[in-house]
């Protein structure tokens, strides 16, 4: 099986197997800030033990687990999409890669420091 992060299928010069299976993209400081906050502000606030989400509620109090796990999937929902426009996987792999993600997200999103157990 052939296994690939999302941003992989963006050249296009890739011709991906039918077979290929995406991984669900690591949660990473710029996944965080590009939702919420500056990097410095971002690991100040997960390194004093808040969590993702409660990091977030600090600057907008009505901010929600969902809410977060939506905006902070947008960024590859984006990228699976055109992978997916120009054939480079199919609908279903699409959709298995948002889910993986989204399965993830949750647990990050509430934990201690942004470590998901």
């Amino acid at each position: 099986m052939t296994v690939a992060p999302p941003q992989a299928f963006m050249l296009n010069a890739l011709n991906a197997p039918a077979t290929a299976r995406l991984l669900a993209p690591d949660l990473t400081w710029s996944t965080f800030t590009t939702v919420r906050h500056t990097t410095t502000r971002a690991k100040a606030l997960l390194q004093s033990g808040k969590s993702p989400i409660a990091a977030c509620q600090m600057s907008v109090p009505s901010m929600t687990t969902v809410s977060l796990v939506v905006a902070l999937v947008e960024p590859d929902r984006a990228v699976l999409q055109a992978a997916v426009t120009v054939g480079q996987i199919t609908p279903a792999q699409e959709a298995e890669s948002l889910a993986a993600l989204q399965a993830r997200l949750p647990a990050w999103i509430t934990s201690p420091g942004g470590i998901a157990k």
